[in-house]
């Protein structure tokens, strides 16, 4: 068995010790004893080795024993097992050793764990984030990415890591911003547009800021992506909903102004040219609240704090009052109104009385204005698969296939002037499609164009309705 350093001292050590007190009595004793004297001493010698080795042996043991233990938990730490103790065997100062190591293995684990959860938190908390994040090193190497970085960009994080920013993102904007907050340590702030994989554009807001190292140096950038696109698109349909009303506003109040003006400036026109111009003023008056009212309408409809009460409605029982309401208009041009409707069935939907109402009227009011006399207006409600399916088809004017797409949206009209003559606000639709959605149901429509117009609500029934 190989012996340590240790014991080989310490035995030598020994055997010296005695070699020396040997030599002294030789050196006494050899007058008068001569060479049996030498004998002796050579006899001494011999059995004090044996001893020496002995004792060394056992010393050796009894130290190195707990140094080796030291040693070896020591390495165990070294390398990462903050779990494992030290036990010294014994007391003094190598049990005060080993206090001290699991000491230190106990506050280090401690702290790496305290990383660890931390470093988690930052990851989920990045990782959650809609804004993309990049984090570079000071040789602009990528250091993170998260899903959403990942998902403006169009790469995968995987492959990102540890590769130079300039290699994985190929927009300009974002490898300037990088550069120039590495190279004057100061924050910077832009927007770009990119075109993605599918061909879509989007507005991308980019917000670099320089990370600090503890002497305050620059040690690294993050860079934040914004997605601006759907901001972009909201402040665009906020535009041209503005421009909109006030267009639609303005052509109404125009003419009522116009009437009126001539009215006050002629006051001996005669009383039936009077009487025209009034009820000219009174159709624009007319068509001015029914503009405003279907505008509170669909604001109501939209707002996210509406307060409409959600209730179960019989679906059936609404379409049956309409058509009944409705039935005089239709006969007033001619035109068959037939409502085609499941025997003794309800069709409970959960949604707002009112707005189902609303929006199935709109439907039936459309396909009378725009069926030609002698025409044809079929309501159809059916049930099955959870769902209730409303359509309201005629034989009208129809719609090209290539105003299908934007029928529904806000003051969007197919013949703009053969809607203000019929008395059309252009949110009729839009308006039903906005109670559908709200209920949780969608719409659809199909035209041919000179043949007729089918359009659909389908609405999921309430299952616990009564």
């Amino acid at each position: 068995m190989a012996r340590s350093r240790f014991f080989w001292t310490l035995y030598f050590g020994c055997l010296l010790l005695v070699v020396i007190a040997t030599i002294a009595a030789i050196l006494l004793v050899a007058p008068a004893s001569g060479a049996r004297a030498f004998v002796v001493a050579l006899a001494i010698i011999a059995i004090a080795a044996v001893f020496a080795f002995v004792f060394a042996a056992r010393i050796a043991r009894k130290f190195e024993r707990p140094l080796e233990e030291l040693a070896s938990a020591a390495q165990a730490i070294a390398d990462g097992d903050y779990t494992r103790e030290a036990r010294s065997g014994g007391g003094g100062e190598t049990a005060k050793l080993a206090e001290a190591l699991n000491r230190m293995a106990k506050l280090v684990r401690e702290r790496m764990d305290t990383i660890g959860k931390e470093r988690n938190q930052v990851l989920a908390i990045l990782s959650s984030m809609v804004e993309g994040v990049i984090a570079v090193d000071a040789e602009q190497h990528v250091v993170h990415m998260n899903k959403a970085a990942a998902s403006i960009l169009g790469t995968n994080i995987e492959t990102c890591a540890g590769k130079p920013v300039w290699e994985v993102v190929r927009i300009s904007a974002i490898n300037e911003a990088t550069d120039q907050v590495m190279q004057d340590g100061k924050e910077s702030t832009g927007e770009t547009r990119i075109t993605t994989a599918a061909g879509l554009e989007r507005v991308i807001e980019i917000h670099a800021a320089p990370l600090r190292d503890t002497q305050g140096g620059t040690a690294g950038a993050v860079v934040v992506l914004f997605d601006l696109t759907e901001l972009r698109r909201l402040e665009a349909v906020r535009r041209d909903f503005v421009a909109n009303v006030s267009h639609e506003l303005k052509t109404p109040l125009a003419a009522i102004r116009g009437l009126v003006e001539t009215l006050l400036d002629d006051p001996v026109m005669p009383s039936h040219t009077r009487t025209r111009f009034l009820e000219k003023a009174r159709s624009q008056t007319n068509r001015l609240t029914n503009i405003v009212s279907d505008l509170l309408t669909l604001s109501r409809i939209e707002s996210q704090d509406d307060g409409l009460e959600r209730a179960s409605v019989d679906l059936r029982r609404i379409v049956l009052d309409v058509v009944r309401l409705l039935g005089a208009d239709a006969e007033g041009k001619n035109i068959k109104l037939e409502a085609i409707l499941p025997e003794q069935q309800r069709a409970n939907v959960l949604g707002d009385d009112e707005g189902l109402r609303q929006a199935v009227s709109n439907l039936i009011v459309n396909a009378i204005k725009y069926t030609p006399e002698g025409g044809t207006v079929s309501v159809r409600l059916a049930c099955d698969n959870g769902q209730a399916r409303l359509e309201v088809e005629d034989t009208g004017i129809g719609i090209e296939q290539k105003h299908l797409g934007r029928i529904f949206e806000r003051f969007y009209r197919v013949d703009k002037a053969r809607s203000r003559d019929l008395g059309g606000t252009g949110l009729g639709l839009s308006i039903v499609k906005h109670v559908a959605t709200s209920a949780g149901g969608s719409v659809d429509v199909r035209s041919v164009f000179g043949k007729g117009s089918t359009f659909s609500i389908q609405l999921p029934l309430d299952t616990n309705g009564d």
